[in-house]
Parts: C-alpha cells; sequence; structure tokens
C-alpha cells in the first residue's frame, strides 16, 4: 500500500474506492441534496453502480449513507463524507484491538438488563436447564480475563466487524 499525502482529498478513502469516488466526484453536480436527488444522479435506485470492483444496485450502496450525510456540497465534501463512513464501517485494525476493553464490553452488555436476560434465556434453550444471566457473566469475566482467550476474541470480533461492515457484493443489489 503506498503513503498518500494527508492533505489529498482522497486521504481518508480507501485506496481500492479512490478510483471509483473520484469518478463520482467529476459526475455529480453539486450540491446534492439527498439520498433521492443522489440515486436520481446515478441513474435511479435499480442501476447498477461499480465501486471498486464491487457492483450493486444503487439502492444497496445508499444504505450505507446516513441522511446526515447531505448535502453533499462539492466534490470535497462528498469525499470527506465517504471517508468518514469509511472509517466507521472498518474498524481498527486487529493488531490495534485492545482484549482487555472485552472486559468493559462484558460490563456494560450485563449493565443492560434485557440483554443480559435475553442471552440467559438464548444458553438456556441450547443447554436445554436454567442459566442465571449472573453465571453466564461469571463466565464471560473468565473468559475474556485469559489472556489468550481474550486476544482470539478480540481478533476473532475484528474479523466478524470487518466482514460484516464490507460493501454489498452483486448478489445483494439483484
Amino acid at each position: 500500500m503506498s503513503e498518500r499525502d494527508e492533505r489529498s482529498p482522497f486521504a481518508t478513502i480507501p485506496e481500492r474506492y479512490e478510483g471509483a469516488a473520484s469518478e463520482l466526484g467529476r459526475r455529480l453536480r453539486f450540491p446534492v441534496d439527498s439520498k433521492a436527488a443522489l440515486a436520481e444522479q446515478l441513474g435511479g435506485t435499480q442501476a447498477s453502480l461499480t465501486v471498486g470492483e464491487e457492483t450493486a444496485a444503487v439502492s444497496s450502496w445508499l444504505m450505507f449513507m446516513p441522511a446526515h450525510c447531505f448535502p453533499l456540497a462539492s466534490p470535497d465534501n462528498f469525499y470527506e463524507k465517504i471517508g468518514e463512513l469509511a472509517a466507521q464501517r472498518n474498524p481498527a485494525p486487529r493488531s490495534q484491538v485492545d482484549p482487555r476493553r472485552l472486559r468493559t464490553v462484558v460490563e456494560h452488555f450485563f449493565a443492560e438488563q434485557p440483554a443480559a436476560e435475553a442471552l440467559a434465556e438464548a444458553v438456556s434453550s441450547v443447554v436445554g436447564t436454567t442459566v442465571e444471566p449472573a453465571r453466564i457473566h461469571e463466565a464471560l469475566d473468565r473468559i475474556v480475563s485469559d489472556e489468550r482467550a481474550g486476544r482470539a476474541i478480540a481478533d476473532a470480533l475484528a474479523r466478524s466487524y470487518q466482514a460484516a461492515a464490507a460493501p454489498p457484493d452483486a448478489a445483494a443489489g439483484a
């Protein structure tokens, strides 16, 4: 991966999407006031749009652009907002995921009573006996406190999040 100038309008956009962002920045008429206006400029919600090597319906790509991204005032504003969205959708590299934060995640999760009860209910249905939220909390706390297990879980969560955050593929747009 090449080093890029931090002042570049593409500095925050993943390199594999730079070309598509640049083309769209030249192609669009600014300002773009809404998703509907953007979809119209891109040929309608059912039109195909290729970003990087991935092709999907415009509607599939627009799912990733919340309403607060609009209006798009200029090409540079478009690049900035696309970069912000990319940063939100692509977590820190695995090497930067701190397994010690998992304890905090577990604590916050179990502070949410309905979530803890729902998890206990799901685990109980799988194991065939009632399991109290406190027992699950205790078990998860022990697991994430173990350095090796914590690292494995942090890495698996990072991979899962990255896979879930990946742009839609052609099948999703069909």
